[in-house]
């Protein structure tokens, strides 16, 4: 089976080096962002499964790039599950459906509740 590779866009120092060393220690490929642009930037030349994404990241924002995402024509777009800077909860967008997180352990399933519809799609005419 293959290893999955997780991107964490974080700009606070701190939380980037929590996250990271949890991805490492749960046995999953890392690449890691401290802004938006450097974020989309490996998006764009690498293979992502799951983007860890902070909503405030300087020079890109968590939505900017989320949309930037959604115009892109790749096979595969990663799981996008967003880092809270303020609320207590994130939230994980699936491509056409949105999910409040309620817990993410690992070796166990992600417990989580469906909003509804993704705001970010496009809306068909």
């Amino acid at each position: 089976m293959k290893t999955l590779t997780i991107l964490v866009a974080e700009d606070d120092l701190l939380t980037r080096m929590t996250l990271e060393r949890s991805v490492v220690q749960w046995g999953y490929h890392l690449v890691s962002a401290a802004d938006g642009e450097n974020a989309r930037e490996l998006l764009r030349t690498r293979t992502i499964d799951v983007c860890l994404l902070d909503w405030d990241l300087p020079k890109l924002n968590g939505l900017e790039l989320c949309r930037w995402l959604r115009t892109q024509t790749t096979a595969q777009a990663p799981y996008v599950v967003r880092i809270p800077a303020s609320v207590p909860h994130t939230f994980m967008n699936t491509g056409d459906r949105v999910f409040r997180l309620i817990a993410v352990l690992p070796g166990q399933k992600i417990s989580y509740t469906e909003l509804g519809p993704n705001p970010l799609l496009k809306k068909n005419p």
